[in-house]
């Protein structure tokens, strides 16, 4: 039997009509994955608040999201106009789903996968067409403050903005058995001699995205002071991490991977990038 998916959407204003995909739900005779923007990691359905748009109204989507997992999770659904149940392992139970849509928050058919996906393939297909459909990072900006915008607010602030030592796409060439390779730090401090390396790791929606700006922000760092550029606590990964995300055991074993070859400077605690930021004129001469 053809693979069904549905799309989440998320409607800001309902007279403009400009729905945001926010999640997805694969149906396949029966079997049921679904993904929403927001969840955390390895507790399905349940939503951080510090993982969506400020300007979301996170307890009716709470609410959506719990409602929707409730419904794949029963054998049969009842029609929101009455009648008899819809099995689950009938077409039709996705109809039927998509029928109790109101207010800001729907379900509209996405259509059907025409590959052959068993039923232990599911949620990959699902993370597949989640990353495809919601995780766009090139929106990113768009729906949060950028973590760069973030930093120049900072810099400012500590009066950095016109100092000629501080120093973005900082380009530092180490060698790497028999030959070079070139890395690209956010920001360096440069007064006399190279003082301080900064990288920006922005963590998002996307495992495999956040794992890979954590990897390779490493393999930087690690590098850079395996080739005496700089030693470890004169380099610093900035992130951007609230406290709800804290809580995430995900969250925290990335922060420790981070830890473990340099110092991590999260913009979240208040005052530690600009306590950071107007120290660096103090290093000249030392």
């Amino acid at each position: 039997m053809s693979v069904r998916y549905l799309l989440a959407k998320y409607i800001p204003d309902i007279q403009r009509f400009e729905p945001v995909n926010i999640g997805v739900i694969v149906w396949s005779n029966g079997s049921t994955r679904a993904r929403f923007y927001g969840e955390i990691y390895g507790r399905p359905g349940q939503i951080s608040g510090g993982r969506v748009p400020k300007n979301w109204p996170l307890p009716a989507y709470r609410q959506w999201v719990a409602y929707w997992c409730k419904q794949l999770d029963q054998g049969a659904i009842t029609p929101a106009t009455g009648g008899k149940p819809v099995s689950k392992t009938s077409s039709e139970f996705i109809d039927v789903l998509t029928a109790s849509n109101r207010g800001n928050f729907l379900l509209s058919d996405g259509g059907i996968v025409l590959d052959d996906v068993g039923q232990e393939s599911l949620s990959e297909l699902a993370e597949d067409l989640f990353c495809r459909l919601v995780e766009d990072p090139s929106k990113a900006e768009e729906r949060y403050p950028s973590l760069q915008m973030q930093v120049n607010l900072c810099l400012e602030e500590a009066g950095l903005k016109g100092d000629s030592n501080l120093i973005p796409q900082f380009s530092v060439e180490c060698q790497i058995g028999n030959f070079f390779e070139k890395f690209e730090f956010s920001y360096a401090y440069k007064n006399g001699s190279l003082r301080r390396l900064y990288q920006t790791v922005p963590l998002g929606q996307s495992p495999k995205t956040n794992r890979k700006n954590i990897h390779d922000s490493c393999w930087m760092f690690e590098k850079v002071v395996k080739a005496k550029v700089i030693d470890q606590q004169h380099g610093a990964a900035i992130i951007s991490v609230g406290p709800e995300l804290l809580d995430e055991a995900e969250t925290r074993r990335m922060i420790e991977v981070l830890e473990s070859t340099t110092r991590v400077l999260n913009i979240e605690v208040p005052g530690a990038l600009f306590a950071e930021f107007s120290s660096l004129p103090s290093l000249a001469g030392h």
